[in-house]
């Protein structure tokens, strides 16, 4: 059990752990995809998942090319799949903004529950989410309130930090807090996000998998604890 008393600071990714959103990034790439090469065939969440989770928009896109290379295209240079991941990310970033001007926003209860309850003893909220559209979704589901400081992949941007897998990710959430990493306790639901937390040297980082199917992914990323919901966490580390 860990005391409250060690814990400064909690820091959370978005999509996924806090919000149920990360299906509307899965459709808006599928739309995307489809439209641009106009292919109806289905592109199932796996390859979504194994593509784009946890990555920007251009390191997603260009990882999904690579794979289809043969099948739906014939590229001549790297020029142009540099041109078509643009293309494409810029796409389904205008309709991932539509979705989520007219659809509602579903939070986890579990998250907000534990956020509440560490709040009242003393423990800082941050936001950790490479997502340049973190803020539009934080006030669509009018949960900003919560947190004390958001790194996103707008202050990311600049003040010219990497984007997840890199730790200094983290590091740059943590100092927006203004607490040590050492002393944070992290809740995420990638591969990358976990590694970064993880490599950044943060107090424990908790897997959330909700979607059963990135636990090992977790795991391997070095998560202290996987859970499928944050219900009872609070007990584990002593703060509810």
């Amino acid at each position: 059990m860990l005391s409250s008393f060690t814990i400064e600071a909690f820091i959370w990714d978005l999509d996924g752990v806090i919000t149920n959103t990360s299906y509307m990034h899965h459709q808006a790439w599928r739309t995307a995809i489809q439209s641009y090469f106009k292919y109806e065939m289905p592109i199932d969440d796996i390859i979504l998942s194994k593509c784009f989770d946890g990555v920007p928009r251009p390191v997603g896109i260009k990882r999904f090319l690579d794979i289809y290379e043969h099948t739906w295209f014939e590229k001549s240079d790297s020029s142009q799949i540099e041109h078509l991941a643009k293309e494409i990310a810029k796409e389904k970033n205008i309709i991932f903004k539509e979705m989520i001007s007219t659809n509602e926003i579903e939070v986890f209860s579990d998250a907000i529950s534990l956020m509440k309850s560490s709040k009242e003893h003393g423990i800082k909220m941050g936001l950790s989410s490479q997502s340049e559209n973190a803020d539009h979704v934080l006030d669509r589901a009018g949960i900003r309130k919560y947190f004390d400081a958001c790194a996103t992949g707008i202050t990311a941007k600049n003040s010219g930090t990497p984007n997840k897998p890199d730790p200094k990710f983290y590091i740059h959430a943590a100092n927006l807090l203004g607490v040590d990493i050492r002393r944070c306790i992290v809740f995420e639901d990638t591969y990358a996000g976990a590694y970064s937390a993880v490599s950044a040297g943060a107090l424990r980082c908790l897997g959330v998998a909700r979607n059963t199917a990135n636990t090992m992914e977790l795991i391997s990323a070095g998560c202290d604890i996987v859970a499928r919901e944050l219900s009872g966490i609070g007990m584990i580390m002593n703060i509810g």
